[in-house]
Parts: C-alpha cells; sequence; structure tokens
C-alpha cells in the first residue's frame, strides 16, 4: 500500500476562535502526516469551518483516523471534528 488522505472538517467555537485554531492545526498533526490543504467554508453569520487534508501512510496506521481527531479535538476553540473522506493516493 501507499498513501492516503484524510479529510476533516473543524468547526470553531466562535467567530474569534477561527484564526487561533487554524494557527494550531499544522503544530498537532505534524506528527501523524503532511498538511497538504487548509481552507475556511462559510458556515452562517460570520462563521467558518476549517477544512483540512492530512496524506499518512496507508500501511501500519491503524487508528490513526481517532488519534487525529482526538488532538485536532484538544485545540483551545475547537467546538467539533468530523472525518469527512479518506481515500487512498
Amino acid at each position: 500500500m501507499g498513501k492516503m488522505v484524510l479529510i476533516y472538517r473543524i468547526s470553531p467555537e466562535g467567530i474569534e476562535e477561527t484564526e487561533q485554531v487554524e494557527k494550531a492545526i499544522p503544530e498537532k498533526i505534524k506528527e501523524f502526516g503532511k498538511l497538504t490543504d487548509l481552507k475556511r467554508t462559510p458556515i452562517a453569520f460570520g462563521l467558518e469551518a476549517i477544512t483540512i487534508a492530512i496524506v499518512t501512510e496507508a500501511k501500519g496506521t491503524e487508528g490513526i483516523t481517532e488519534k487525529i481527531e482526538q488532538a485536532l479535538k484538544d485545540i483551545e476553540g475547537v467546538s467539533s471534528v468530523e472525518n469527512i473522506g479518506m481515500n487512498l493516493l
């Protein structure tokens, strides 16, 4: 097997926390793989979700999705984290 890409949607607690959460993401996930995409998506009333893509090894990474999800939830200002996609590269 080769590599896989994992896609997550992160919802900050409020408008004020979006930038702080966005800045903390690269440091939190660097041990799991390479951050290849990070973008904001409008939700409502100025609130934005952050969508990220992480490329990691597909073999020997059992439970990696849960570990990444927990690392992202541990960021101060994060309301929720959802794995919205996973594909082999």
